[in-house]
């Protein structure tokens, strides 16, 4: 599969805690957070403004759900990821209806999230070799 240039991910989470983690953890595989929001509206005008190659956003914040076809119109070619606890069927239906690439659900172990994550951005065509921010802070 043929790697994406990366031009950076917009992420979007009410909750502070991980809307932190994203950030660090996007960083980790090499992807650099150019845009972070912790309330769709901001979200969404940041999506039109960057043009980003990732939206990584929670479709259980406020405002999620109708946020995603959203931003799949104000940035088309964008990649969208969505990152939630809720495994509820319905919701990721919806979620992968509305056009999302992929579904992590959090986890209370950091550990699976970044491999679950990663393993996703791989099979959509993410290199980590690109924008590698992390680096050359030895994160691997």
């Amino acid at each position: 599969m043929e790697s994406k240039p990366a031009h950076g991910a917009v992420v979007f989470d009410a909750d502070p805690v991980w809307l932190g983690t994203w950030e660090r953890t996007l960083a980790r595989l090499g992807i650099e957070v150019v845009a972070a929001a912790s309330d769709a509206v901001r979200a969404l005008a940041l999506v039109e403004q960057q043009q980003p190659d990732l939206f990584l956003f929670d479709p259980s914040s406020t405002g999620g759900r109708g946020c995603l076809r959203v931003a799949r119109e104000r940035a088309p070619a964008v990649t969208v990821v969505a990152v939630s606890f809720a495994d509820d069927y319905d919701l990721i239906g919806s979620v992968f209806a509305a056009g999302a690439s992929a579904y992590v659900v959090k986890q209370a172990i950091r550990g699976d999230v970044v491999a679950g994550l990663r393993g996703v951005l791989k099979q959509l065509g993410f290199s980590p070799r690109l924008r590698l921010v992390g680096a050359a802070r030895g994160w691997t």
